[in-house]
């Protein structure tokens, strides 16, 4: 196997200490063309240099010339590094931008893309501390960062002693393994369960084509303002606990679930909201219950499940004004 460079994924309990690493730690841009890129046992060679080439950044090149990964990750490093250099020389020569941190290979991507920057992000991110703000989750990766918080000013009581709290959760990915995100997010005390509301009206995305008019303060301050307008989660979740679901849509629901989850854990759980007669309150619970408590599947799997929660709730929060 090629000498990857491991892919680092860090944890943070405010915002203030992710903010020095972001700063200390940012990535830098090549411009060239792919003629120009060879790879070998070491990493990558581009424009006679040599770089490293981190765990992620071998999916990136690996698509960019069409070798599927689960292809790259068992055939022998000789036959990769061949496979490779000829694809390179077979295809069009075109310009490329190559995604690099402390001289690894993070990605590579075409000439048009200009990520939407992590420092950009977190250093715009001012909280007034009248919100009384807790962090729920701070992770920084080479492929992802994910920032999430809630405030305790406006708690939305659904019932007695069931407590949810209302925040926000920001997402970017600067190597292209997602959008940029600002979305509405919310926490049930009483459980820790997350949920993330991704839908129109709930928050803003924005994809990586280098945006002019892409103001980080403005997005965020207008999330901090739905954070202070709680009202309507609490009239939403009320129309949830008298409703119960339709057999179609359940259907629907656990084919969402089951392509994070998987077949026999899906089934399951489904077999569990049947029998226990559950309205769409406790199966929205269900949901970003398990994106908590199972350990056995991955970040992008949790972050879904928690999704599929938002999507849920969204549909109640159209009902209401």
């Amino acid at each position: 196997m090629i000498n990857l460079v491991k892919d680092e994924t860090l944890s943070f309990n405010n915002v203030e200490d992710l903010k020095k690493e972001v700063n200390k730690n940012q990535g830098h841009f090549l411009h060239t063309r792919m003629k120009e890129v060879s790879m070998n046992e070491e990493g990558l060679r581009i424009e006679k240099k040599n770089y490293g080439l981190k765990e992620c950044g071998l999916k990136s090149i690996c698509n960019r010339v069409g070798i599927p990964t689960t292809y790259a990750d068992r055939i022998p490093t000789d036959l990769l590094v061949d496979s490779f250099n000829r694809l390179v020389k077979s295809q069009p020569d075109k310009p490329i931008t190559v995604n690099l941190r402390k001289n690894n290979v993070r990605a590579i991507h075409s000439d048009t893309y200009m990520p939407i920057s992590n420092d950009k992000i977190v250093n715009a991110l001012e909280i007034p501390k009248d919100l009384k703000v807790k962090v729920r989750d701070i992770t920084l990766g080479d492929e992802f960062m994910r920032i999430a918080f809630t405030s305790s000013i406006n708690r939305v009581e659904v019932r007695k002693g069931d407590i949810v709290e209302v925040g926000q959760e920001i997402n970017n990915s600067e190597t292209g393994y997602s959008t940029f995100s600002s979305l509405d997010y919310l926490n049930r005390l009483v459980c820790t369960n997350g949920a993330t509301i991704a839908m129109a009206g709930h928050g803003v995305r924005k994809v990586h084509l280098g945006y002019q008019d892409f103001n980080p303060n403005e997005i965020i301050a207008k999330g901090i303002e739905r954070m202070r307008q709680s009202h309507r989660y609490a009239d939403a979740f009320k129309i949830m606990n008298d409703k119960k679901p339709l057999a179609s849509y359940l259907e629907k629901l656990s084919k969402d679930v089951q392509a994070s989850l998987g077949k026999a854990p899906t089934a399951e759980l489904v077999r569990q909201w049947k029998d226990q007669e559950l309205n769409m309150y406790s199966i929205f619970n269900e949901i970003t219950e398990v994106a908590h408590t199972r350990k056995d599947i991955t970040f992008p799997a949790r972050q879904n499940l928690e999704r599929i929660g938002g999507r849920i709730l969204d549909n109640y929060l159209n009902m209401v004004k």
